[in-house]
């Protein structure tokens, strides 16, 4: 069986884990880092939508991410659409990576 991906050293479905338990952002991170790399953890529209969750209720944690890389994570649309929204008040959010995510014209 393939190695998950990883992310701040945990695997892919620990990763999940943390989005099904309500974790925070913080959670997701390096200690001390303002990145948030999710790389093919491939958490599809229904996680990224945990994920919009997680970062309307993160308050000042959201709020110093610069940079969140969710490439191959198939969140399609409706996932897209969950996180713009979340994201909409980011001030610190400088870099936003959606490659490999099957987004079509009306993301």
């Amino acid at each position: 069986q393939p190695a998950l991906p990883t992310c701040a050293g945990r695997s892919g479905r620990a990763i999940m884990q943390v989005l099904d338990s309500g974790g925070t952002c913080l959670d997701l991170m390096m200690p001390g880092s303002d990145e948030m790399d999710l790389r093919h953890v491939v958490i599809g529209g229904p996680g990224a939508q945990r994920l919009s969750t997680m970062f309307s209720d993160g308050g000042q944690i959201t709020r110093r991410i610069k940079s969140i890389n969710l490439e191959g994570n198939y969140i399609g649309d409706s996932g897209l659409s969950s996180l713009m929204f979340a994201l909409d008040h980011s001030t610190a959010l400088a870099r936003l990576v959606l490659s490999l995510n099957g987004i079509g014209d009306c993301g």
